[in-house]
């Protein structure tokens, strides 16, 4: 069953089994150029409404999978069905619309039954490190800052410039950015994020933001994608999608 956001919009969950083998994710702005047919100089003007267009490809998966891909596929309408997908490949899957964090913690080992050191006092301050960057938000002064602190910087997925992020708003629905500026104090943890595309609604102090496995809610870009190609005992599929906001009207008294 797909989730509903506040908005009454139903948001399908890709199928967890099916991992994509490479994603192309490409943050696609709406320009207008006019070029003056007489000198030739031009003038461009930026319209809002950045947009993210989604490419994934998928290994072969067993035909035993194909009534659920079948399934699944059919039950978005083509572009008119909504779905999370992930922004970044081979991490674990998107969270569902509302849930806490994910928080993995992992064992701090030596593996190597050899260490040397030039010191002979060695102290280790934990015996465990969570795999999930942590950071929260205290401020959005404007649309394109997060001003905020940085509790846990992940080694292996950390938060940095030209990292997604992605967070829900108090409708629901997923939002999806891509950090461009970011300064940091590590003694501190204050940390300033600089982000990109605007931000249509901004995170409280409230707003879990992920990290780690960051996502989007996406439509297929047209009714003829997702079409399932069997071979033998194998399924091979693509898609191509673009991000989706539901319909908003702002009213002018």
């Amino acid at each position: 069953m797909p989730d509903f956001t506040t908005l009454g919009v139903p948001v399908h969950h890709w199928p967890r089994m099916v991992k994509p083998s490479d994603i192309t994710l490409h943050l696609r702005f709406s320009t207008s150029t006019f070029t003056s047919p007489y000198t030739g100089t031009s003038q461009t003007t930026e319209l809002p409404g950045a947009l993210h267009q989604l490419e994934a490809g998928f290994p072969a998966v067993p035909a035993a999978r194909l009534p659920e891909l079948r399934a699944f596929i059919a039950s978005l309408r083509g572009g008119a069905g909504r779905f999370i997908f992930p922004a970044i490949s081979c991490r674990y899957a998107p969270r569902a619309l509302g849930a806490p964090l994910r928080v993995t913690v992992i064992p701090l080992t030596a593996d190597d039954d050899h260490i040397t050191a030039d010191n002979t006092h060695i102290t280790a301050d934990a015996t465990t490190v969570q795999l999930e960057a942590v950071f929260t938000v205290a401020t959005a002064p404007d649309d394109n800052t997060l001003t905020g602190t940085l509790w846990l910087n992940s080694a292996r997925a950390p938060l940095q410039v030209g990292a997604p992020i992605s967070w829900d708003d108090a409708t629901g629905w997923r939002h999806l950015h891509t950090v461009v500026a970011m300064s940091h104090d590590a003694t501190t943890g204050a940390c300033t994020l600089t982000l990109e595309p605007p931000m249509r609604e901004r995170p409280t102090p409230a707003t879990p933001i992920d990290v780690h496995a960051p996502s989007g809610i996406f439509r297929l870009a047209d009714d003829g994608q997702a079409a399932l190609r069997q071979a033998g005992r194998q399924v091979s599929f693509g898609i191509s999608a673009v991000q989706a906001f539901p319909l908003s009207l702002g009213v002018t008294p």
